[in-house]
């Protein structure tokens, strides 16, 4: 899953970059949107891991 999302970041950072620098604006908002919404459910698992790997600890 974590391999998809990696995937889903690199796709959405070069289809933003193509779609802005060919003014194609709705292909920009697209990737820009899938890009943002793949790191932040990336980071909300890394979150998620680290608060379990915390209450391990203390626990």
């Amino acid at each position: 899953m974590i391999v998809m999302l990696l995937q889903l970041i690199i796709i959405g950072f070069f289809g933003s970059v193509i779609g802005l620098a060919n003014l194609d604006f709705k292909l920009f908002s697209f990737c820009l949107s899938m890009l943002l919404t793949s790191s932040f459910v990336l980071y909300s698992l890394d979150q998620k891991e680290k608060q379990k790997k915390a209450n391990n600890e203390v626990g």
